[in-house]
């Protein structure tokens, strides 16, 4: 029998996964206005504006993420060692890498918005690695 913690972190990983995933996609759709209106605010405040190769780079690897997280979701409800636990793990680390460098070259500061972002890979790490490892098959 899969435990209840496990099926909800299931549930929270398709729910971040697709709406991350969708966001994604959209902003894909959308990087070359963004650029463009970038520039245009860099010359009012003239702050730097973040490449579009950059732009295009940060939203690849967050579907890649999202898919990770819907991965790992699956993995989750079967109790699958690799599909589950070890691809969380992948999420997690990719996860708090992006996070990283995201404040570092898009110089930005750390906003509430980033800490939700912390967060969610940390307990992932945690219940996968900590509490729910021996439900793994």
């Amino acid at each position: 029998m899969r435990p209840g913690g496990l099926t909800a972190l299931a549930v929270f990983n398709f729910i971040f996964g697709g709406l991350s995933g969708l966001i994604n996609l959209v902003g894909l759709a959308a990087v070359g206005m963004v650029v463009r209106q970038a520039e245009q605010d860099a010359k009012i405040t003239g702050q730097d504006v973040p490449s579009e190769a950059f732009l295009y780079a940060t939203m690849l690897f967050a579907l890649v993420r999202a898919a990770l997280l819907i991965t790992a979701g699956v993995g989750y409800l079967g109790r699958k060692k690799f599909l589950g636990r070890m691809l969380a793990n992948a999420y997690a680390i990719l996860a708090l890498i992006a996070i990283a460098i995201e404040i570092a070259f898009a110089k930005q500061t750390f906003t509430i918005l980033n800490l939700v972002d912390f967060v969610y890979p940390l307990i992932t790490l945690f219940l996968a690695n900590v509490i729910f490892r021996k439900d793994f098959k």
